[in-house]
């Protein structure tokens, strides 16, 4: 009964763009069309009681907030109010479409310089390279070579960090549909990928998608690149970049976001209680379901914070060991020392007497560099220029970025562990 809507600027029914600041970011936007979302799952208003406990309302703009804050372009959202020839229709969300409009918009150029794909049906452009990357999947990864061809068309950390939110948000909804993708079409474009439709997110604290891969492009592209050695310690490394040092994958950063969405619907929530709150019940005559109110609302916020956060990271962090992506080698942490007494801090300020120091234990090595190169070469060999860690010691730079790693015996690397400083 709550339908989505899409609002379309055409010049056939008068201006073709929008020109308003739709997103609070102080400059004037415009739009050829912007998405009015409904949400069916995770709402009051699903047909499974289950689902209607689980409503939050925040779960899509938590994954579009989170790729952006990856840094990566991602789509603007905001909550509204919706009045149908006067009658309140509930709370729905704006959202951008990312089609060609929307890349052309951010990135520059054209609608005509892009191709874009809404679940894997050309939506602007052609299909011509989508199927050719869908070729090069299907043949799979037997080289070097295979490898690097990925990396010419598709954006790897994108959709590294695409695939890690989606993952660790556990979307039961996708990969088979539920994504968006598009590249420039000039030379040298490479696909990017868009959070799209993550409500079924966030089930269980234990939640494994990865067995679903085989479905979906993004899936099974995924299911090809982990196969290489190269892709799999990338993976983990991005892994350990937002899963460790208060990333942004982490119980007290994910639990502070999730607080603020949930308090900038709050207020909106008492009003779609008002108009949805009562329609299982009351008008498709369901005895058994509730009178859904701010009450149920408070109630998965708070599971959320007390049961599934705390959970989650580290039940992520087992699957992806268990699929042999990410190593059982911990990797090495920065440390700061004052007159010989160290604490955990992964970049920042660094005093004129303060040393670095690094964490580790068995006889594993250390290798580092203060440049921002890696200390590992691709294929596994030790970096030239990488220094071994003996101690702790006095860096010279004012200004410098931080990699380190641990290699076992048998030349096994853990994930990088990368921290930029600054001499104060």
């Amino acid at each position: 009964p709550m339908s989505s809507f899409r609002l379309l600027f055409k010049q056939t029914y008068g201006p073709g763009e929008l020109d308003y600041e739709v997103f609070e970011t102080g400059e004037m936007q415009s739009f050829d069309t912007l998405v009015l979302r409904a949400r069916y799952n995770r709402s009051w208003i699903h047909w499974d009681d289950a689902g209607r406990l689980k409503s939050a309302y925040i779960r899509e703009q938590l994954g579009a907030d989170l790729q952006r804050d990856m840094g990566h372009l991602a789509v603007r959202t905001r909550y509204v109010h919706l009045y149908l020839n006067g009658m309140y229709w509930g709370m729905y969300l704006v959202q951008e479409r990312p089609d060609a409009n929307f890349l052309a918009a951010h990135l520059g150029g054209q609608p005509g310089d892009y191709d874009a794909l809404n679940s894997g049906v050309v939506t602007d452009g052609d299909e011509e390279a989508w199927d050719d990357l869908i070729a090069h999947i299907q043949a799979g990864i037997a080289s070097d070579e295979d490898y690097a061809w990925f990396g010419e068309h598709v954006e790897l950390e994108n959709y590294t960090d695409y695939m890690l939110l989606q993952l660790f948000l556990g979307n039961i909804d996708w990969p088979e549909k539920n994504y968006y993708a598009g590249r420039s079409r000039l030379e040298g474009g490479k696909f990017l990928h868009f959070m799209w439709d993550a409500e079924l997110t966030m089930t269980t604290s234990t939640t494994d998608v990865i067995p679903d891969m085989q479905e979906g492009v993004p899936g099974q592209l995924f299911d090809a690149l982990r196969t290489h050695d190269e892709y799999r310690l990338y993976f983990a490394d991005r892994v350990h970049h937002f899963l460790f040092n208060d990333g942004l994958l982490t119980e007290d950063a994910l639990t502070e976001r999730w607080l603020a969405l949930g308090a900038t619907v709050e207020d909106l929530v008492v009003a779609e209680s008002a108009r949805w709150g009562d329609n299982v019940r009351d008008v498709r005559l369901d005895a058994e379901a509730d009178l859904y109110t701010k009450e149920h609302f408070d109630y998965e916020i708070e599971r959320t914070v007390d049961i599934y956060w705390p959970n989650r990271t580290g039940n992520v962090l087992e699957m992806f060991q268990g699929y042999e992506l990410y190593p059982s080698l911990e990797a090495p942490e920065w440390k700061v020392c004052t007159d010989g007494t160290c604490d955990r801090q992964h970049g920042g300020e660094l005093s004129s007497d303060q040393q670095l120091k690094l964490s580790g234990s068995g006889t594993a090595e250390v290798w580092y560099t203060l440049d921002g190169s890696d200390p590992r070469e691709p294929g596994g060999a030790l970096a030239e220029g990488a220094l071994a860690y003996a101690g702790e010691f006095t860096p010279t730079s004012d200004s410098f970025t931080a990699t380190a790693r641990r290699r076992s015996s048998e030349g096994t690397w853990s994930a990088s562990s990368v921290a930029s400083f600054t001499r104060n």
